[in-house]
């Protein structure tokens, strides 16, 4: 599914979830062809799966890039790219916790992606974010497209509003 709009830069996404079975899912951003084809998208990508899946996964962002090095960013983790590709990782204080993540019921996310800086927010606490202050290669704008990781994975989204940030 992706956004009418395939330019979208700066916005707030705000949804509601609920995972019925385990798996993975997730919300890629500023997605574009991957023209290597390497994956069929390029993009940022905020990441939701099952309680008990990790936070490697579980309100984490992932990279999905051809070309570029694709920096982990767990659940509770704030990452700076500079612009010369390299990372710096640090814990935010007090993250979402596993504990106000609510499994097989209705979770409300808000995902912020304003100019370099993505904020990803679960049940309203704040967990992860990163700036991608890379020279080449950041992407400013793209589509917008729900994921479902695979075909046994059952997922429900809801309440999902789009606003433009200026």
């Amino acid at each position: 599914m992706y956004s009418a709009d395939e330019h979208l830069s700066d916005f707030e996404l705000r949804f509601r979830y609920r995972m019925l079975t385990d798996g993975n899912t997730g919300v890629e951003l500023r997605a574009r062809a991957d023209t290597t084809g390497k994956r069929p998208f390029e993009g940022y990508h905020a990441d939701l799966g099952h309680v008990g899946i990790g936070p490697q996964i579980l309100g984490a962002w992932d990279f999905h890039f051809a070309t570029r090095t694709e920096f982990p960013c767990q659940r509770g983790t704030r990452l700076v790219i500079d612009e010369a590709g390299n990372a710096l990782h640090e814990r935010i204080k007090d993250p979402v916790r596993i504990e106000d993540i609510r499994e097989r019921d209705w979770n409300h996310c808000r995902i912020r992606a304003r100019g370099d800086h993505f904020e990803f927010f679960i049940n309203r606490k704040l967990s992860s974010e990163f700036t991608d202050g890379i020279g080449k290669g950041r992407l400013d704008s793209g589509s917008i497209a729900l994921q479902l990781h695979d075909d046994r994975t059952i997922v429900q989204f809801k309440d999902i509003l789009l606003q433009r940030l200026r």
